[in-house]
């Protein structure tokens, strides 16, 4: 290693006497692995604290969207309704609520995709193809994020008394 350094110096010290530029691709290419390998950190980082923030948020909404219409459920299950037909109530809001918005998502980000790989491939040559596995993998993590989100506040309602949740006035 030490000669290397020594070899290098002494091709440096002849280029710089001739005028000519030496470039190391080896140590060129470790610092630019270095730093892509710092950038992926962040961009990593961020991705997962996007999606946390999803998640959180997903769930909140769901579960505040179920729990405010835990009079309108109270009455269904006083009219006549079981609690499997509640279950299967609450988990198909969930599913649709879960496909609409992978939908969305899903338009929403295609335009999105172009433009990162417009921008990170500004002098480079990198194909404009949109690979549909991570579409997939969003919508089936959204799907199980969102039936997760409806399974918990459906819990806390199967426990309630009905004549309890018509009478509770908010």
């Amino acid at each position: 290693n030490e000669q290397v350094e020594k070899i290098i110096s002494k091709v440096n010290s002849i280029a710089n006497e001739y005028g000519v530029a030496y470039i190391d691709f080896v140590k060129d290419n470790k610092v630019q692995e270095e730093m892509w390998t710092i950038i992926n950190v962040f961009i990593y980082g961020f991705i997962i604290m996007v999606a946390l923030i999803g998640i959180v948020n997903i769930g909140n909404t769901i579960s505040l969207n179920i729990l405010l219409k835990k009079r309108e459920f109270g009455t269904l299950g006083t009219i006549g309704m079981s609690n499997n037909q509640l279950s299967k109530m609450v988990l198909l809001e969930g599913i649709l609520h879960g496909i609409f918005s992978s939908i969305v998502a899903g338009i929403i980000s295609i335009p999105l995709v172009l433009l990162s790989v417009r921008v990170v491939s500004y002098g480079f040559t990198i194909s404009n193809k949109i690979y549909w596995q991570p579409f997939v993998i969003g919508f089936l993590i959204n799907l199980f994020v969102v039936l997760i989100a409806s399974l918990i506040p459906l819990n806390k309602l199967k426990k309630m008394n009905l004549v309890e949740t018509i009478r509770h006035v908010e």
